[in-house]
């Protein structure tokens, strides 16, 4: 999905866009904030904006809130809350940032249904991923050994997708 014009306005003024939030119906809420911290972790990914980061994961955060435990949106809220947490860590270096994701890239994997291989195999993925990351950072054995069976499920589940 590309940044419109209103989008871009919104993302550009935080108190425009608190203001719209505000008017989004409460059972709605989460998944739109979830997709605007996707959009600011996008662009962040783009053109390298701290800020962008940072208020895109502030915005997952709150989507992460204000999600009820059936909601549709909240594998989608975790997975993209780990993978703005593990961006943050790569950028910043703070350990704290890359477990936190790995425990959300859990929850997330743990919070998809069956029927949705190809969403579990995207979860799979980035767990696999952060897993390596913190191995590369501390030597963790335990730590590959997983990273290289959750991506192996992943490649598994992703085969039979398409």
């Amino acid at each position: 999905m590309e940044i419109d014009d209103r989008l871009l306005t919104l993302m550009q003024n935080p108190a425009i866009l608190g203001f719209q939030l505000s008017r989004v119906p409460e059972s709605e809420r989460s998944g739109v904030l979830n997709s605007f911290g996707t959009e600011f972790l996008r662009r962040f990914e783009l053109k390298g904006s701290i800020d962008d980061l940072l208020y895109g994961i502030k915005m997952v955060e709150k989507a992460f809130e204000a999600a009820p435990s059936n909601s549709p949106y909240r594998t989608s809220i975790f997975n993209n809350l780990g993978v703005g947490l593990q961006l943050r860590f790569e950028r910043m270096g703070s350990m704290e940032d890359l477990n936190r994701s790995i425990e959300i890239n859990k929850q997330a994997v743990q919070s998809t249904s069956p029927d949705h291989s190809e969403c579990c195999a995207t979860c799979l993925n980035n767990l696999g991923t952060a897993l390596l990351t913190r191995f590369e950072r501390t030597g963790s054995m335990e730590d590959v050994n997983l990273a290289i069976d959750t991506t192996d499920q992943a490649v598994h589940l992703a085969r039979h997708c398409t």
